[in-house]
C-alpha cells in the first residue's frame, strides 16, 4: 500500500506548479505601466466631456452617477450612452496602436 500511495501525486504539488506568480516580476510591472500610460495618453485625446466622464468613472474613489454627471457637465441620464461612445473611441484608438482585441 505504501508503494502505491507513493506514486498517486499529491494535487496541491500539481496546483503548486500550474500557479501563475500574482505579483508578476519586474518586466510584468513595466508593460502594466507602460500600457496604463498609453491608455491615458488616448484618454487624453478625447473630447473633454468623454475624457472627464472616464477619469470620474474609473477614479480610485467612486462617486454616484449624480456627482459624475455634475462633475462631466452632463445629466445623468446621458452617463450611459456617452460612456459607451466614449468607450469605443478608446477601443478604436488601442486597437490603432495594437493594443485592442480588434473586433
Amino acid at each position: 500500500m505504501r508503494q502505491q500511495a507513493k506514486q498517486v501525486p499529491d494535487p496541491a504539488e500539481k496546483v503548486a506548479e500550474n500557479a501563475i506568480d500574482p505579483c508578476g516580476g519586474p518586466e510584468q510591472s513595466v508593460v502594466e505601466r507602460d500600457t496604463a500610460r498609453t491608455l491615458w495618453k488616448l484618454v487624453a485625446e478625447l473630447s473633454l466631456v468623454r475624457r472627464t466622464l472616464l477619469r470620474a468613472l474609473f477614479a480610485d474613489d467612486p462617486r454616484s452617477n449624480t456627482e459624475v454627471a455634475r462633475f462631466a457637465g452632463i445629466p445623468p441620464s446621458a452617463i450611459g450612452p456617452t460612456r459607451a461612445r466614449a468607450l469605443k473611441q478608446l477601443r478604436f484608438k488601442l486597437n490603432e496602436q495594437g493594443l485592442g482585441a480588434e473586433k
